[in-house]
């Protein structure tokens, strides 16, 4: 499985209008999105693939893990990212919203070293995916982890 980091920013009349924008750069906003937690399955493989090409019918439910930051004051930084470690035994994703891209990834390193302390596993590199957007009327900020291949039996069984 691999699983695409992308994200997007963006400008809109409302804070949801600017999300949906900011999915919408991210190449997500035609999906219904379901959030997951935190855990990377063993086989799979991350890539911060930055735009992620539509691969399903508009609407088809699609899991996740995702940070988002709007705001309606203008001039006011914003700031989401995903961090993630990974190991033959799985990995996990952790999530940050801020003011700044410096506070975020502060933030994502304390919360994976508590996640790896947790696991005893062979842990190898961790990566920070780390965005920023500085809010000109309205804006938003959005990064997400999109497991397109990931199905729920409760939705996608007959």
């Amino acid at each position: 499985m691999e699983i695409d980091v992308v994200w997007g920013a963006a400008e809109a009349p409302t804070e949801l209008s600017a999300f949906d924008a900011a999915l919408a750069e991210a190449g997500v906003h035609n999906y219904n999105l379901l959030q997951l937690s935190s855990v990377v399955p063993a086989d799979a493989t991350v890539v911060e693939a930055g735009r992620h090409e539509q691969s399903a019918p508009t609407g088809t439910p699609v899991s996740v893990v995702i940070a988002e930051r709007s705001s309606s004051t203008d001039g006011e930084t914003l700031a989401a990212g995903l961090g993630w470690a990974t190991s033959p035994s799985g990995g996990v994703f952790m999530e940050a919203t801020g003011d700044s891209e410096t506070e975020v990834r502060a933030e994502l390193r304390e919360s994976l070293a508590g996640a790896k302390e947790l696991r005893e596993w062979e842990w190898r590199e961790e990566t920070l995916c780390v965005r920023g957007h500085t809010v000109e009327d309205t804006g938003s900020v959005v990064v997400a982890a999109v497991y397109p291949g990931f199905r729920v039996p409760w939705i996608h069984d007959e």
